[in-house]
């Protein structure tokens, strides 16, 4: 919402805004149950960058991670980070990866954020480092 760093857009989200983060934690996937393990996340994202003369700003150097979170434990899976040129049109960038080395349980929670050095716990960060996020989709591929 307003003043979170986080704005719902019609059918997507739009992260970050100047000196300011926030993440996208997905709720509990109960129906998983315990012990899931092949389980794969995918989802839409971009880097944004401010449109000027001709859209010839350059994109903002965001770069996000994946958590896992089992209890105290965290595992992070990076994500790959679009080459961008200035003036390139905004496109969505997919990401299918598996969550490999983990087991899910009914009260995992997946996180989508921006990588250590462009987030702090307060959501409070020195840059300008916001993106967009779209389809995310959690799923276990069929045999």
């Amino acid at each position: 919402g307003k003043g979170t760093g986080c704005n719902f857009q019609k059918f997507y989200l739009k992260m970050g805004s100047s000196n300011k983060q926030n993440s996208a934690t997905l709720p509990k996937i109960e129906q998983l149950g315990d012990g899931a393990t092949g389980i794969r996340l995918s989802f839409d994202w971009s880097p944004w960058r401010d449109k000027g003369p001709a859209d010839m700003k350059p994109y903002d150097k965001t770069e996000i991670v994946v958590i896992v979170k089992n209890g105290a434990s965290e595992t992070q899976f990076p994500v790959s980070t679009p080459s961008l040129a200035a003036g390139e049109k905004l496109r969505w960038h997919n990401v299918d990866m598996e969550l490999s080395g983990v087991t899910l349980n009914k009260d995992t929670r997946i996180e989508i954020r921006n990588i250590d050095s462009q987030f702090l716990p307060n959501g409070a960060v020195s840059g300008t480092f916001r993106w967009f996020l779209n389809n995310v989709k959690v799923y276990k591929p069929k045999d």
